[in-house]
């Protein structure tokens, strides 16, 4: 029972109706007090009739105008994920629920539909019928989206007053943030790519069985040509690997501020954008993932399936940011990977604030933020000359 109160009480917040006074609903209700106070002031029953009367066609065009909107109910139907800025279809339908007496002259404005056309107008809906309008939109900002704002406006009759009806009905759709590589990432692996060696450059040497002899095709190495066999089919011949395991990319996400720098929270959604272009760009490399982030409580979440990227995506739709003060979170996180991981670290902070807190590793790690990428490799150890070499003559 408090459950349906409360849902009855939230059903009234979102649906507010006003009903304002129009213009010429204003000249026919200041001409009818005028002759109202003419005639009883000259005694003539005729024009205090007249005036009456349009007392009577104001009241009574408030009443129709307020209950024309009563009873419609707003609907949409749309896909429940997307991702920012890609098109998707929104269906939005009026209903007339009423039993008797037709809505007339509805104008809808709908606050999910693409800015170009917000919605539509319906000069007739009878009892117990629908009008839908379908639209193709986009969502430039991710997050949970439950529900959006939505307006049906009405001046019938005769346009005297003006009756709006909001509502907010739901709209339950999910935005994934948009993939975004940076410039000199996405160059590195498009020469790759040209180079034919962007799989074998992730997937280790060590691992996977020799399984036969087939024709060289574009992509493969030169060192995996087989050169007897090449010489007796006088064409091409490499030899045939089961398709090793590839590597693992271990991706670091931190918001870490040292002590006196401003905190930058505009910069998360972008950040966001790089994580997501990493996840589709291990999607199409078929490449494993772990995710190790300030957001999650610095809980790894492995992502064994490349292609089901849906739990990942909305963990960085609904994701928010949490500033730390102290780099310790994030050099245990790093430590804790295993050292045969191709590590990223990426940050809505500048690298100039961190990227001298990183421990050293022995592999090369890629450092993102949201304007430079950099590529950390191991320090080497100086090393110094002995007295007997430093002593040495030179030689002729």
């Amino acid at each position: 029972m408090a459950q349906a109160q409360v849902a009855s009480r939230r059903d009234k917040k979102q649906k507010i109706l006003n009903t304002r006074i129009a213009g010429r609903g204003a000249v026919l209700l200041v001409a009818g007090l005028t002759a109202i106070a003419t005639g009883l002031a000259t005694s003539d029953p005729i024009v205090t009739q007249f005036g009456l009367l349009f007392l009577v066609v104001t009241s009574g065009s408030y009443f129709v105008c307020r209950h024309n909107l009563r009873g419609l109910l707003v609907h949409r139907t749309a896909p429940d994920c997307v991702v920012a800025s890609d098109d998707f279809r929104i269906t939005v339908t009026v209903t007339n629920s009423r039993r008797w007496l037709d809505a007339f002259a509805l104008e809808l404005e709908d606050a999910a539909l693409p800015f170009w056309r917000k919605g539509m107008l319906v000069r007739q809906l009878r009892c117990g019928e629908s009008a839908d309008l379908s639209e193709t939109t986009r969502m430039v900002t991710r997050g949970d989206f439950p529900s959006k704002s939505c307006k049906l406006r009405s001046t019938f009759p005769f346009g005297l007053f003006r009756s709006e009806l909001r509502l907010r009905p739901s709209l339950g759709i999910l935005v994934f943030p948009r993939p975004e590589l940076p410039k000199r990432l996405r160059q590195q692996l498009e020469t790759q790519l040209f180079e034919g060696e962007n799989i074998a450059r992730y997937e280790r040497d060590s691992s996977g069985e020799f399984h036969g002899i087939r024709p060289f095709q574009p992509g493969d190495r030169c060192r995996s040509i087989h050169w007897p066999a090449t010489a007796r089919r006088r064409t091409l011949m490499v030899r045939e690997w089961d398709r090793p395991q590839p590597e693992k990319f271990s991706v670091v996400f931190h918001s870490f501020f040292p002590a006196g720098k401003p905190v930058l929270p505009e910069g998360f959604d972008h950040a966001m954008e790089l994580l997501s272009g990493l996840l589709f760009h291990c999607r199409d490399l078929q490449i494993p993932m772990q995710l190790i982030a300030s957001f999650a409580d610095w809980k790894p979440i492995d992502l064994p399936d490349p292609q089901e990227l849906k739990s990942m995506l909305a963990l960085l739709a609904r994701a928010r940011m949490r500033a730390e003060h102290s780099p310790q979170p994030l050099i245990d996180a790093i430590e804790g990977i295993p050292g045969h991981h191709r590590i990223y670290i990426i940050s809505n902070v500048p690298l100039k604030y961190w990227s001298k807190e990183l421990p050293d590793l022995p592999h090369p790690v890629v450092c993102l933020d949201n304007r430079e990428l950099r590529l950390r490799r191991p320090r080497l150890l100086n090393v110094r000359p002995s007295e007997e070499f430093r002593n040495a003559p030179p030689s002729p």
